[in-house]
């Protein structure tokens, strides 16, 4: 779980076209989780996945996130 809070550091907006996205006065709840799976002593996969619990002006959309690795 993380949590970004606003510094309300300008009073632009990123939803309108006068806004700058370093002062946006973003706020989001989010959480995420990975999974991690080895096939053998050298191969390994991992699957993520990262949503919010709540958000204001932008991070809306989920992430998903896949690997594999190598194990020299």
């Amino acid at each position: 779980m993380n949590t970004t809070q606003s510094l309300y550091n300008g009073s632009l907006s990123a939803a309108n076209s006068n806004g700058s996205i370093f002062a946006n006065n973003i706020e989001i709840v989010r959480y995420s989780g990975e999974i991690n799976y080895f096939l053998n002593k050298k191969w390994s996969v991992s699957i993520g996945y990262s949503s919010a619990f709540s958000e204001k002006v932008i991070y809306s959309a989920p992430a998903l996130s896949c690997g594999i690795a190598l194990k020299l």
